[in-house]
């Protein structure tokens, strides 16, 4: 029988944390699933980890050699069979009543695209003054806009963000997010050629398709570790005109969208940095 909710998990060098993800996968209360998961190539014991899985709702893929990660979340939507598509990154852990929330949050509004929700973070040094800082600036990614609601206007928040001149992820990591496949298609999914944002860069196109749900509490645990925030930060500290332009052109490609005119100034803008 087709799932309801496929869980979308890219798998690299994931030996550490990759059990606990794939267990709170198992431990949702909320049956109706499967597991797509999609090993890059991995040289450690990913491949064990995953083969070692005795549920039936496991449908595995390895990549060889490695593709990246757009191109492995885009295998792994690809072969999603249900018609919710629940990403997961192969580190982050999902609470026992995600899906079920999510489902029921998206079920409520026929008419929404995707639904997001908050998170908690699991930092491996909460000391470190990086994580820190990292925890300052984007410890509450929703609370960059001016106003969330349960449902809102996925194109008033899309102008919110071009106002903003596309910056960084202000809705979720891919953990929080629970998409309608149909919509994932139709916007085209992951776009390869970013090197960064790719997570928001997908979520702008499908606000262009309708209504956004949040859930206002935390449905994820992020985790945070130090090699993490160390890439964040560099990162950050490098351009991301190029990525921002691609998104700008990914909006462009979809004859819906609803503000050039606030599309061709952000573009504009980015172009002169």
């Amino acid at each position: 029988m087709t799932p309801r909710v496929s869980v979308c998990v890219p798998a690299y060098q994931s030996e550490a944390n990759l059990q606990q993800t794939l267990d709170s996968v198992w431990g949702q209360d909320f049956e109706d699933l499967e597991l797509v998961i999609v090993d890059d190539g991995s040289s450690d014991a990913t491949s064990e980890i995953i083969a070692a899985q005795t549920d039936p709702r496991l449908r595995a893929f390895r990549h060889e050699p490695n593709r990246g990660q757009a191109a492995t979340v885009g295998e792994a939507v690809a072969r999603a069979r249900g018609d919710l598509v629940k990403f997961l990154d192969a580190d982050d852990i999902l609470h026992a009543d995600c899906l079920g929330t999510m489902v029921r949050a998206l079920d409520e509004q026929p008419d929404a695209s995707f639904a997001f929700c908050r998170r908690e973070i699991l930092a491996e040094d909460p000391d470190d003054p990086g994580i820190r800082s990292w925890i300052e600036v984007l410890g509450d990614l929703p609370g960059n806009f001016s106003r969330i609601e349960p449902v809102n206007d996925g194109r008033a928040l899309l102008r919110e963000y071009l106002a903003a001149r596309l910056p960084g992820n202000w809705i979720a990591e891919p953990a929080g997010v629970m998409a309608r496949r149909s919509d994932l298609l139709a916007v085209g999914g992951y776009n390869r050629r970013l090197r960064q944002n790719n997570d928001m860069d997908l979520w702008v196109r499908l606000m262009t398709r309708g209504s956004v749900v949040f859930v206002d509490r935390p449905l994820y645990t992020y985790r945070l570790e130090y090699s993490g925030v160390t890439g964040g930060t560099e990162a950050r500290a490098l351009p991301h005109w190029l990525d921002s332009l691609w998104t700008a052109e990914g909006l462009f490609a979809i004859e819906s969208f609803p503000e050039p005119q606030a599309l061709r100034a952000a573009r504009r803008e980015l172009l002169r940095r």
